[in-house]
Formats: structure tokens, sequence, C-alpha cells
């Protein structure tokens, strides 16, 4: 569960500093860190100039999925467990997320745009991929997902 105590001290600074150009914006932290507890928030974030769309999740969903989808993609039984035992060692820290810093914002069904594509910018299937961030590389970003209505 979210220390929200520890997570409102820890961010005292990142308040503070509001008009010093932080490393990573405090909001945003606390956004990855409720999708820690199951709050699905969609948003829109600005990274290097591409908009990336999606809805907040925590990273122990994330890692699931990733492995999840290494494994399928894997063809025998060891690489699955190699997958497994590797990638599964980044489940470890969201075991106990109170005591988690958080660095990484995770989305799921992202998209992806730019100034120079219509529909979004195409990631080679259908599927709607999962996505990792750090938040200190992030732009800025609003609530909701970008749409081109």
């Amino acid at each position: 569960m979210l220390d929200t105590e520890q997570l409102a001290s820890q961010n005292d600074e990142a308040a503070k500093q509001l008009e010093t150009h932080p490393s990573q914006d405090f909001l945003i932290e606390v956004l990855a860190a409720l999708a820690l507890d199951g709050l699905s928030i969609p948003v829109t974030l600005t990274v290097g100039g591409i908009l990336v769309c999606g809805e907040t999740v925590g990273g122990k969903e994330y890692f699931q999925k990733t492995i999840d989808g290494l494994q399928t993609a894997a063809s025998d039984a060891n690489t699955k467990r190699l997958i497994q035992e590797t990638v599964g060692q980044f489940l470890v820290p969201y075991e106990n997320s109170s005591t988690l810093r958080i660095g990484y914002i995770h989305l799921k069904n992202v998209t992806y745009h730019s100034a120079t594509t219509k529909d979004g910018i195409p990631n080679g299937s259908d599927a709607k991929p999962m996505w990792r961030g750090r938040l200190s590389q992030i732009d800025g970003f609003h609530f909701g997902r970008f749409s081109k209505d």
C-alpha cells in the first residue's frame, strides 16, 4: 500500500523547487506512485518532441506483461526460464512499494504521435505496447489521451 505521508515528505523538496527547475515533476511522480496501488489514469506525456499517450500502470504489472510477451515469443522452455529468471528480478522491488524510490513511469495501451504524423506513429503491429520512461526525461504532460479531434 502506498505510504502517502512518505511520498508527501519525499515531494516536499520537489514542491519547494518548482521555480528552480527540479529534475522531475513531483506530480508525475505522484501519478507513478498511484499506479503502484492500481489506479490507472489516462495521460499524454511529451518526451523529446514525441507525444506518448497511454494509461498509467504499476511497475509490477509492466514487468509481468513484459515477461509474458517475451515468453510468448520464446521458442523453447530454456529461453522461457531464462526470461523469467532475468527479467523476473525486476519484479522484486515492487513487492514492497512503500520503500520504492520512484524514478520511472509505466504506461499501457500506448500510442505515439509527432508533428509529422496524422494517425500516430505505427509500432509494427496492432498491439498496444507497454512503455517505461524515466521521470526526469519527461518534458511535459496533461491528463487524458491525445486526440486528433
